[in-house]
């Protein structure tokens, strides 16, 4: 094997499988995705579009499948072996390679026509459950059982096995340059290279479960997925991995990432996850499929394809959303009311009966200029006072199949600050009549006006401090000078009195007004 320090790898359906389908018909309305005629019921691994109209299917039993027609329909090719292919990967529309059981490694330089083993790469029996090629048309490596990794650095000519550091089953590949990749197999097993692939090391996933697919968008965010519907990513390549909510214990083959925020997961049962958040939140799509789907590739965030077993061959060109042109629903359970403890407001989404689904609700502070992903936030109230005032929020949710909806707003009004009594006079009154009670409520901090009324409330008291009579003043406006009336019953006399103020947020008065009353 010739000098080279770099090795991509040849790609397959439990790994990461690559494919781009062309369309084969509408996708579905109720699913998104389009169940194309294969021709067979083998089960198939990996699917290949080297362009939008000519792609290869490789499966049990040596099926290969091609396309020129964008998978319109599938003729099948003579593999020369009835050994399981994992892998079909190409590097023109010509030339490519197929590899899968047994160390069985084919080659064809005519589209798939003919078909003739790598004997320079019989040099492993190992079964070779994922790969890719590079673009340069050299370099090439297969990962697979017992932690084997088989390479080449000249188009195939010969290969060589390259050590690995691990005896475990390897199922998934993914390089995103010549040098940088990273594989994962059996017992949570991550191993990571920067030599492209002479020599890796390993990487702590924090998981036992089989990681049959992983993906990387580029240096730093990756995600790797298997048994039990694990989920890991990571965004320092691969130095630390964290588990996401998948919403599913099927087991995970496939990941395949169009963007760093946009990216699809497959598995058993016909499950299929999709995210718009780089996994934050994974919501299921109806693949209209009952069978094991074994591996997935999105081209772009739209034109996708899934294949799995009993010759299953899933297409879309909506990103697997079904048609949707009425966007989403938001609600809030903001309220009008006051409030001086922290306030948190949660938003609810819903889409249209038949709809594509939610893909995030938003929320904005500043009047739409910046924008934060969430369903629910708090407005914190803060005893310094900082936070009083009114706080405006906009929001809003869109949808998968790209519909945004016309932001709404709310309001959540926070009041810490204790309202303030002025402007009272002593009050005389003859028994029996109508006392009147001018003052001026005041609920403000600095400039910005707070509670707009206050509940106020007058306790009347003898010359030796007796409680004689406690007067509701009733809901008044703040922030003006207002006039409160009550019918005196009194005995003729001298009192004192007291008058309180509460702010709709519930903030006493600190300090009590006194005063003097006199009933003639």
């Amino acid at each position: 094997m010739k000098t080279a320090r770099a090795a991509l790898v040849i790609m397959i359906a439990c790994g990461l499988a690559a494919c781009f389908a062309g369309a084969a018909g509408a996708e579905s309305a109720a699913t998104g995705w389009t169940a194309q005629t294969s021709g067979t019921t083998q089960d198939l691994k990996g699917v290949y579009y080297v362009d939008a109209t000519h792609g290869w299917a490789v499966g049990a039993g040596g099926v290969i499948l091609g396309s020129a027609d964008g998978g319109a329909t599938w003729t099948p090719q003579t593999s020369g072996t009835t050994h399981t292919l994992w892998v079909a990967r190409f590097w023109t529309a010509q030339r490519g390679w197929a590899a899968g059981d047994a160390g069985t490694v084919i080659a064809t330089p005519n589209a798939g026509a003919t078909w003739f083993p790598l004997s320079a790469w019989l040099i492993s029996s190992m079964d070779i459950h994922s790969g890719m090629v590079a673009p340069d048309g050299l370099h090439a490596l297969g990962v697979g059982s017992g932690g084997g990794i088989i390479g080449t650095n000249n188009g195939g000519e010969d290969g060589a096995l390259l050590p690995s550091g691990t005896t475990a089953d390897l199922w998934g590949v993914s390089f995103i340059s010549v040098s940088a990749g990273w594989a994962t197999g059996a017992q949570g097993t991550i191993i990571h290279t920067t030599s492209g692939g002479y020599a890796w090391t390993p990487q702590a996933s924090g998981t036992t479960q089989t990681l049959y697919g992983v993906a990387f968008a580029d240096v730093d965010h990756g995600w790797a997925v298997g048994g039990a519907g694990t989920i890991l990513a990571t965004v320092n390549g691969g130095q630390t991995w964290s588990k996401q909510t998948s919403g599913t214990t099927e087991v995970l083959y496939s990941v395949a990432f169009a963007t760093l925020s946009r990216g699809w997961a497959v598995g058993d049962h016909g499950v299929v996850l999709t995210t718009v958040d780089g996994g934050s939140h994974w919501i299921p799509q109806a693949s209209g499929a009952t069978s094991l789907l074994r591996s997935v590739h999105f081209s772009d965030t739209v034109h996708g394809s899934i294949v799995g077993d009993g010759g299953a061959i899933l297409k879309t060109s909506t990103g697997g959303v079904p048609p949707d042109s009425t966007p989403p629903t938001t609600t809030s359970d903001a309220d009008s009311g006051w409030h001086n403890a922290d306030v948190t407001v949660n938003f609810t989404a819903t889409d249209d009966s038949g709809g594509s689904g939610i893909a995030f609700t938003e929320y904005s502070l500043d009047n739409g200029t910046s924008w934060t992903l969430g369903s629910s936030l708090t407005i914190a109230a803060p005893a310094d006072h900082t936070a009083d005032g009114v706080h405006e929020i906009l929001f809003n949710s869109k949808d998968l199949a790209d519909n945004l909806e016309a932001a709404k707003s709310c309001q959540v009004n926070i009041d810490t600050t204790a309202p303030s009594i002025s402007g009272v006079k002593p009050i005389t009154v003859k028994k029996g009549k109508t006392a009147t009670i001018r003052l001026r409520i005041d609920d403000m901090r600095g400039t910005t006006a707070l509670s707009p009324v206050a509940t106020v409330v007058m306790t009347v008291k003898d010359s030796h401090g007796k409680v004689k009579k406690v007067v509701n003043l009733g809901v008044q406006p703040t922030n003006r000078k207002v006039s409160c009336t009550w019918k005196c019953r009194l005995a003729i006399g001298r009192y004192s009195f007291t008058i309180t103020a509460e702010d709709a947020a519930g903030n006493p008065q600190a300090k009590a007004v006194t005063g003097r009353l006199t009933v003639k």
